[in-house]
């Protein structure tokens, strides 16, 4: 037939057939007000967006609000509140043909077969001999699913109370927890590569993450003599994060209608729990004299779960010092320049960014032969090291900061040195 093009009077578009125009929605809405003694912002909103390949979309609420309310002369409250809940439909776009992705399958489906035959059914050249073995992408998307929703919740909440002049102290506490689901379904009509049907399958997952935070700070601020300035804090926080993560999947269901991982046979499961910890220590002081002369100092303490017992703290101190030339008296001559500082400063910081179980012994599952017979087991997967400690990075630096022109111009130059010690790096062992 196709010596005689004109005898082809099929011709189907299968992009077009599996795209559309996909509009999206999105409201908006908000109010806010207050006073000296109250102050508030609230706002939600809501949407909803097609995607642009049919069956998928992708819906969001969130909410929000800010209240801030000063109590009494020296006490003062706020409360920070953000969520979010999300859902949608996402179809296995990509992939291979053998693996059902859409858009292979209507890259490679044949313009001169039609969509549905006289009867509605589907058609494709999944069985011909002489076609691609390809499925129609209008039955992949009708026989597969994959429904996700989000949830977020942001709080922090506060109180700050002033015990004399310049002097306050604030304790606030945050929270971020979340939570993802996702559940996803083929129907036995459903095959793999060559073939036509396979064993309906189904899968869910479902993850919470909870970070909270707590800081306590006290601060102290006064300008002595109008030429000494002074600011200062103490601060001690706490947190902690947990990821708790739970997935089932499932196979040979007895029918279609029935999607839940009870109807068939659970033959798969995972459960994953991580925690990190961390208490830290903060101190700070900055000192200034008539703008010219600037002096900062912090040390900073920090314990972290993710090292050894003997080593889980590390303390970290810095310092720096400036010298504000453009506020010197035979500098105001000089009209083209506005700014001209150097500056110098030392520190140590660290890092605590490994896995949160590196320096335990941990054990993972394999099997065994025993009496002929494999039977699972555990084995040790690392070693433990109870010396584990922070990587420590020291650091050296000198800079100036020019302005010329009323900041028409601007020039920062920085020299340093940076020296990284007790490194935090996994090593084969031989």
């Amino acid at each position: 037939e196709f010596r005689n093009p004109s005898s082809i009077t099929q011709n189907t578009d299968w992009q077009d057939a599996i795209f559309r125009i996909a509009p999206v929605q999105n409201y908006q809405i908000s109010a806010g007000g207050g006073n000296n003694l109250l102050k508030y912002h609230l706002s939600g909103g809501y949407l909803n967006q097609q995607g642009i390949i049919k069956t998928s979309d992708y819906n969001q609420f969130n909410l929000r609000s800010n209240i801030d309310v000063q109590v009494s002369e020296k006490l003062k409250i706020g409360s920070s509140i953000s969520g979010s809940y999300s859902f949608g439909t996402f179809p296995n776009t990509e992939g291979h043909l053998g693996s059902r992705g859409v858009l292979s399958a209507a890259l490679a489906s044949s313009p001169t077969i039609p969509i549905k035959n006289a009867d509605g059914n589907y058609v494709s050249e999944l069985l011909d001999p002489l076609g691609v073995p390809v499925e129609n992408p209008l039955f992949i998307l009708e026989n597969f699913s994959d429904k996700r929703n989000v949830s977020n919740l942001f709080c922090n909440n506060f109180f700050e109370y002033e015990i004399i002049k310049g002097l306050k102290f604030k304790s606030s506490i945050g929270i971020n927890f979340s939570t993802n689901e996702i559940k996803l379904w083929k129907s036995s009509l459903l095959g793999s590569y060559g073939g036509a049907t396979s064993p309906a399958t189904a899968g869910v997952t479902k993850a919470e993450s909870l970070n909270w935070l707590n800081e306590n700070t006290i601060t102290y601020k006064h300008v002595f003599k109008e030429k000494h300035s002074l600011d200062a804090f103490v601060g001690f926080t706490v947190q902690k994060d947990r990821y708790d993560r739970l997935s089932a999947g499932a196979t040979d269901f007895p029918t279609d209608y029935v999607t839940f991982l009870s109807a068939g046979t659970v033959n798969a499961g995972t459960h994953y729990i991580s925690e990190w910890s961390m208490l830290s220590m903060i101190s700070r002081v900055n000192y200034s004299y008539a703008g010219k002369y600037l002096f900062t100092a912090t040390v900073r303490r920090d314990g972290s779960s993710r090292f050894g017992t003997n080593n889980k703290w590390g303390t970290f101190p810095s310092f720096s010092v400036g010298y504000n030339l453009s506020e010197e008296s035979f500098m105001k001559s000089v009209k083209f320049i506005n700014n001209l500082k150097i500056r110098a400063g030392y520190g140590i910081s660290g890092n605590n960014q490994i896995g949160n179980y590196t320096h335990i012994g941990l054990i993972s599952s394999t099997n065994y032969v025993e009496n002929n017979k494999i039977k699972p087991g555990l084995v040790p997967s690392n070693l433990s090291n109870d010396q584990l400690t922070w990587e420590k990075s020291k650091q050296l630096n000198l800079g100036m900061d020019l302005g010329l022109f009323k900041d028409r111009i601007s020039l920062t130059a920085d020299v340093y040195k940076d020296k990284k010690t007790d490194l935090l790096l996994a090593v084969q062992l031989p």
